[in-house]
């Protein structure tokens, strides 16, 4: 995967209910993929799931993208796209992500 199709740029937002809904429904499609839960582990339909969700501003989302490049959970090991979405979480407040950007370093581009 190009790590330009990696980068989720933010969604235009006119219901955030909605969005959040939608964002929500994406990231339990992913953890499904990611995991094998009900469905065959699929790591790039996960991939997919979370950074859909990511554009729409789910911090938890971009949080286990973030740690599935960290890892390297069945996608190629990436530091760089791992702090991109690390960042994303933890400019919203999420505390894990503050504390996985210490460990991945610096962010592929800034979100």
């Amino acid at each position: 995967m190009l790590a330009t199709n990696a980068i989720c740029i933010s969604a235009s937002a006119t219901d955030s209910n909605t969005l959040k809904e939608r964002a929500a429904s994406l990231r339990t499609e992913a953890k499904a993929f990611e995991h094998g839960d009900g469905v065959q582990r699929d790591p790039e339909k996960a991939v997919e799931r979370y950074c859909e969700a990511s554009r729409l501003g789910d911090a938890e989302a971009q949080y286990n993208l973030g740690w599935m490049y960290a890892m390297g959970r069945g996608i190629k090991r990436d530091d760089a796209i791992a702090a991109y979405f690390f960042t994303m979480a933890s400019k919203q407040g999420d505390a894990l992500a503050e504390r996985m950007l210490r460990q991945v370093g610096s962010p592929i581009a800034a979100p």
